[in-house]
């Protein structure tokens, strides 16, 4: 590893192409590929997979960008509570992209706990709000589908930067 990339993490250094093929890949699995994949009533969530990454890569204000526009195509796909997943991602782009320009985030496992600390806090918030006040159900399905959810966003967030990142 060179002085000039020590310190910056290995996705913001992917190619342009392969970044552009990682997120073709995000996006043709958020409209195919979830709702075969699901186990359990848990799915891998790939526009917060392309969220994440985007984030590390561009930085704070691109995450929010890159967040703002993988919300709004997950908001399209789902029509339920239009802009919940907007907000959500554009505030989890920043924050990941505010840790990438402030933390070492060169370490091999940075990326999955960046990446399973959004899907634990963008399901505490979809969850609360589709709850409409009623805890038990949101009690329910927190307990019941986001642990499952987490881990399985991360293992195929994991398997996909590392196939297409070249790492």
């Amino acid at each position: 590893m060179s002085l000039v990339s020590r310190g910056t993490p290995w996705v913001a250094r992917m190619s342009r192409g392969r970044f552009a093929l990682f997120a073709a890949v995000c996006v043709v699995g958020a409209l195919f590929l979830e709702p075969l994949l699901e186990i359990a009533g848990a799915t891998p969530d790939f526009v917060l997979i392309l969220a994440v990454y985007g984030a590390i890569r561009a930085g704070a204000m691109g995450g929010a960008a890159l967040g703002f526009v993988a919300g709004l195509f997950r908001d399209t796909l789902l029509l339920m509570h239009f802009g919940l997943y907007a907000l959500g991602l554009t505030v989890i782009g920043y924050a990941v992209g505010k840790m990438r320009e402030s933390l070492y985030l060169d370490a091999p496992a940075a990326d999955l706990l960046l990446l399973s600390g959004g899907k634990l806090l963008l399901d505490v918030l979809v969850l609360a709000v589709a709850a409409g006040g009623a805890w038990k159900a949101f009690e329910l399905r927190f307990f019941w589908e986001s642990p499952g959810s987490i881990v399985y966003t991360t293992v195929v967030g994991a398997v996909l930067s590392r196939v297409i990142g070249g790492r």
